[in-house]
């Protein structure tokens, strides 16, 4: 059984999470400050507020960060490597998730961070 949630935003051309069995796949999610909807300049909280994203979804689909079992990072600037690491290993300390990371050209907007997710809820 699958389960599309939609996005918060109305006409986003895709789905926020998806529920596929006990599967969540998490859309991605870049470093936004929610309380003023703007990103920062640092690679260091672009990726605790991605992270605080992804943490938001999956309480709001009954998960925790602990029920992650892969996370797809994608930046901007290799040099960018060693802040996202040091938030990523605070975050996921205990049994980390597998985990892909990519360095690409250019994201949407001055995002320099962005993070997708999948989980399993047991």
């Amino acid at each position: 059984m699958k389960q599309f949630i939609p996005p918060k935003k109305e006409g986003s051309p895709f789905s926020m999470c998806v529920w596929a069995g006990n599967t969540l796949y998490i859309s991605g999610k870049v470093g936004i400050d929610p309380s003023t909807g703007t990103i920062p300049d640092s690679a260091e909280e672009q990726t605790r507020f991605a992270i605080s994203g992804l943490s938001s979804v999956l309480e709001e689909q009954g998960c925790t960060l602990a029920d992650v079992v892969k996370i797809t990072a994608i930046l901007t600037d290799q040099k960018d490597i060693a802040p996202f690491n040091k938030v990523y290993c605070e975050q996921f300390a205990k049994n980390p998730p597998a985990r892909t990371l990519m360095v690409v050209g250019a994201l949407a907007g001055k995002a320099t961070v962005e993070l997708d997710a999948v989980a399993v809820k047991d």
